[in-house]
């Protein structure tokens, strides 16, 4: 059975689905899971660090509920987009601001990040692959635990190097 998605013809019986859409499915993986390398490495990077991680953790926890709740209310698309640019805010707002309190209330939005690649990861991919989700949501969850190894390692790195 053909099935029309944003343009996109998409099998959904014979396990099928256009790569373009397989693609931009990876990359949306890809980009979350990099972002949960980040702030582990805050204790190193920023002044008081630690209680940033902290309120990042408490976060995800909180962020990946939330996010299951607002889900279920206005569905995955506007949430993940909610979500992205409340840790693209969070991200901007480390970089340019120089006050504790903004950092900590960043941090928190950060913590997001989390609950986009775990419970965002698995909803979108549900919602795109529909009946081939046990063929593809394999591969991209893959990705994302790649991704996630990658960055981490490469963060690090950075940071060894330059300090």
């Amino acid at each position: 059975e053909v099935e029309t998605v944003n343009g996109n013809n998409v099998v959904v019986h014979g396990g099928n689905i256009s790569k373009a859409l397989f693609f931009m499915v990876c990359v949306y993986i890809f980009a979350c899971s990099a972002g949960t390398a980040i702030p582990q490495h805050f204790p190193g990077m920023i002044e008081n660090g630690a209680i940033l991680v902290s309120v990042t953790m408490i976060a995800n926890t909180a962020g990946k509920v939330l996010f299951g709740i607002l889900a279920d209310k206005v569905g995955t698309r506007k949430s993940l987009l909610l979500y992205g640019c409340i840790v693209c805010a969070g991200f901007i707002s480390l970089l340019v601001s120089k006050e504790r309190m903004i950092w900590i209330i960043a941090s928190a939005m950060v913590g997001f990040v989390y609950a986009m690649s775990a419970v965002g990861g698995v909803l979108f991919s549900r919602e795109v692959f529909r009946e081939s989700y046990d063929v593809y949501y394999p591969k991209v969850a893959l990705i994302g635990t790649v991704s996630n190894a990658v960055f981490t390692t490469l963060i690090g790195y950075m940071y060894d190097l330059f300090q």
